[in-house]
């Protein structure tokens, strides 16, 4: 409160430079999608390497070609493997998608989801060390008000143009 105006909403310093949202926002956005992608990457090469181990299975067992394929297929560890590296690589998509979007002020859900995924670090635990800190920094972030307002204010402007 300032000695002049009795007001809590009065600017006391206004030659003092505030920083804009991308400021805040650049940073986060920026990271959010580089682990994305870098998860996404891995996930893919998971996928890759489950197919070459079917192959190998496959080649190794084609005596009994039938009861192979279907053994394979059904086993336990296969389908394991294959759900977390479908969800892995479904996961990092909605982070690459909602970090680009943070970064441009668009797509405010997609942003908030991307953040919690990297907080509960989907599906590489072992980069939680990086994506946990990195995911409620971006929560803590989208939840500025300034921030909010941007994403709203280009939100209205997509709508308004559109029409």
């Amino acid at each position: 409160m300032s000695e002049h105006d009795q007001r809590e909403d009065y600017d006391d310093e206004p030659w003092k430079g505030r920083l804009a949202p991308k400021h805040f926002v650049r940073w986060p956005a920026s990271a959010m999608w580089a682990f994305g992608l870098v998860q996404l990457l891995l996930s893919i090469v998971g996928l890759i390497l489950l197919g070459l181990a079917v192959l190998e299975r496959a080649v190794a067992g084609q005596d009994n070609a039938a009861g192979s394929w279907q053994s394979l297929f059904l086993s336990d560890d296969f389908l394991i493997i294959l759900f977390v590296c479908v969800i892995g690589t479904t996961a990092n998509l909605v982070v690459m998608r909602g970090a680009a979007g943070m970064g441009r002020f668009r797509r405010y859900s997609w942003a908030v989801a991307a953040s919690v995924l990297l907080v509960l670090s989907v599906p590489f635990i072992y980069f939680a060390v990086f994506t946990v800190p990195l995911g409620i920094w971006a929560l803590i972030v989208l939840c500025r008000r300034d921030v909010r307002a941007r994403f709203g204010a280009n939100a209205r402007k997509q709508t308004s143009g559109a029409a």
